[in-house]
């Protein structure tokens, strides 16, 4: 996993810990952000909202571990914690677990490669939880663009030509402010009619060059058929299919939304969102 883009805010009264931890964690390619109690480690989120993992202390003056990770969970929900303390007790660990943390890990820290093991396992989980709820707002956006712009296009009796160019306009904006990579295909042949950038980044494959051209053209294997959507007027997007795909030697998750399109269901399109599997 590459390290270097991913910001860790670091919570820790003391301050020779705190300053070893964060010396351990930027060797291993990490930004980190150190706040020496909870009430300073929110001041920290709120400054940093691009905050992938948080490690807190548990005992702490001011504002301990326990409270701190009891007011930003719901503030926060996409960003995971992971305790880190001294008191060494599984009930601690258990409670701490409870309120909202998602890992636990002794201290003093006997094993450099355990601690980057548990930051990297809880900063996968962060990045697929983040292209989820990415992906699920794209989904609603476009199911809700889609069906209001078609009332408001019959009601003013606007041209077909226009609408379709508002509805292209407006997707392309959407389509493109996602952050995973992502594949509009036709759904039978797999031909890709769209990529995003973070796909071109991901592939090496520019959009220009992937429009026109099937996924196995360029170099996508997936593990099964892309599924059509059970009605071309539905309202609401069809439930997203998990598949496996294979691109450039790397394996990754695939979250497919059919969105049916032609009075034939035979044909329809498809969004493909892609994430690396879990290590």
């Amino acid at each position: 996993m590459d390290s270097n883009t991913y910001k860790i805010v670091l919570i820790d009264d003391n301050k020779l810990f705190r300053e070893f931890l964060a010396s351990t964690l930027t060797d291993f390619g990490y930004s980190v952000v150190m706040a020496e109690n909870g009430l300073e480690g929110l001041h920290q989120l709120k400054e940093h909202p691009d905050t992938d993992l948080v490690v807190v202390d548990l005992i702490m003056p001011i504002m301990d571990g326990y409270s701190f990770i009891n007011a930003a969970r719901d503030k926060y929900p996409d960003v995971p914690i992971v305790v880190i303390s001294g008191v060494g007790s599984l009930k601690d660990a258990l409670g701490a677990i409870r309120l909202g943390a998602r890992d636990f890990i002794n201290k003093p820290i006997e094993s450099d490669e355990l601690l980057k093991i548990v930051i990297e396992r809880n900063i996968e989980r962060c990045i697929v939880e983040r292209s989820n709820r990415e992906y699920r707002d794209f989904l609603e956006t476009l199911a809700k663009t889609r069906s209001t712009q078609l009332d408001e296009a019959m009601a003013r009796e606007v041209s077909i030509e226009k609408e379709l160019h508002h509805q292209v306009c407006l997707y392309k904006s959407i389509f493109n402010s996602i952050s995973s990579p992502m594949l509009l295909v036709e759904v039978g042949g797999e031909l890709v009619l769209d990529a995003n950038a973070a796909f071109a980044h991901l592939s090496g494959c520019q959009t220009h060059e992937a429009i026109g051209r099937s996924c196995s053209e360029i170099g996508i294997a997936l593990t099964g058929p892309l599924p059509l959507a059970s009605s071309p007027s539905a309202a609401k997007p069809a439930p997203v299919t998990t598949l496996q795909a294979t691109l450039g030697g790397r394996r990754f998750t695939v979250q497919c939304q059919s969105i049916a399109c032609h009075k034939d269901e035979q044909r329809g399109y498809a969004t493909l969102l892609f994430s690396d599997s879990m290590k």
